[in-house]
């Protein structure tokens, strides 16, 4: 079974997908495991995986065989599946999810779908999408800050061929690049590994920035981000590191303790327009900050998640794609869940300030 469903009261979707019961979980810890145990990721194994939706390989190296530095692949166990491009084009009530876009977009301000004058408040739909899975390297003992930046840029560069290549898909409104590292954020194999989930809908998150950002630029003029990172770039307070045209802050309203955001400082609004320059620092950047991270607490579990504008066009001068690094370090807990409100026990100054130390920056 699988279906998206609307809240009725919230207007928010959910992904109900009964298959992700079956998913394997192993026993991933972050600390080194047995690497002689069986991995269907790890080269040689290839017969394990779903066919090769997209992979690098070695000159002659055969595709569903050894030979390759990344891999793409269907998910076993999709959250959504089934699209194709002969789907025809989701109503506009489909395509938002979030009331603070409804409210920029009046004409997109739906209740449900409309049945023989009935405004039916249980809304639901197939769940169709594109769930993928990136292989990340052949060798099952590295991960995102232990690899040559070299690799780790072979990562988002395949993210940017899969993207240009799933925005063909006209049902698709948006697609949400993940990847979680250690069983706490959710990891359920522990080869490194992050995925990739195309939605016929534009996320609750993704639709609240869009409306903040599409606010602040019919106020000022101007894109909030840009404006944020000339902000933090003035105080210094915040500011990580800044080079070869990324940026890496502490957010002044973070969440989380270490919360980190990466984004580009030229205004860019589509991960897959970025260039080739870069995405190679955008990677090496990465490294280095998770590498920091890794020493500083020994190698705790995070989540990393790519913000990105919608397929359809209309948001390239308000939007500013970024990357979020969360370290998972705290729980949300009751007061969490019931008001909404993230209760953060270290301030993003501090943060900014050793991870500065951490990389060498003071």
């Amino acid at each position: 079974m699988r279906e998206l469903r609307k809240d009725p009261v919230l207007n928010r979707w959910v992904i109900i997908s009964s298959e992700r019961a079956a998913r394997p979980m192993d026993a991933f810890h972050v600390a080194p495991e047995n690497v002689d145990s069986y991995c269907p990721f790890c080269e040689g194994e290839e017969s394990a995986t779903p066919p090769e939706i997209y992979a690098s390989r070695r000159p002659g190296a055969r595709p569903n065989g050894p030979g390759w530095s990344i891999r793409v692949v269907p998910n076993k166990y999709p959250a959504l599946s089934g699209a194709s491009r002969e789907r025809a084009n989701p109503t506009p009530e489909l395509m938002v999810s979030s009331p603070a876009l409804a409210e920029v977009s009046p004409e997109l301000a739906q209740i449900g779908p409309v049945s023989d004058g009935v405004i039916d408040i249980f809304h639901k739909m197939d769940g169709v999408g594109h769930h993928e899975v990136f292989i990340e390297t052949p060798d099952h003992s590295q991960t995102l800050h232990t690899m040559d930046k070299s690799q780790a840029a072979v990562i988002f560069h395949t993210l940017k061929a899969r993207l240009l290549e799933i925005r063909k898909d006209p049902a698709m409104a948006c697609a949400q690049f993940f990847k979680n590292h250690g069983r706490e954020s959710g990891a359920s194999l522990a080869h490194s590994h992050s995925q990739l989930i195309a939605m016929p809908v534009v996320s609750r998150t993704l639709g609240e920035e869009l409306a903040g950002a599409a606010h602040h630029r019919i106020k000022t003029g101007e894109c909030v981000y840009c404006r944020i990172l000339r902000r933090e770039g003035d105080s210094g307070e915040r500011l990580i590191a800044a080079r070869d045209g990324i940026a890496a802050l502490a957010p002044f309203a973070s969440r989380f303790p270490y919360e980190m955001m990466i984004m580009p400082m030229g205004h860019s609004s589509g991960f897959e327009d970025s260039s080739a320059k870069i995405i190679d620092a955008l990677a090496s950047m990465l490294v280095d900050l998770l590498g920091a991270l890794a020493q500083m607490f020994n190698n705790p579990p995070y989540n990393l998640v790519l913000h990105t504008a919608p397929f359809a066009p209309g948001h390239e001068e308000a939007y500013h794609w970024h990357l979020e690094i969360i370290p998972v370090m705290a729980r949300a807990a009751g007061f969490e869940w019931g008001s909404g409100f993230h209760i953060n026990s270290v301030p993003p100054e501090d943060a900014a300030d050793r991870m500065r130390k951490a990389l060498g920056n003071e």
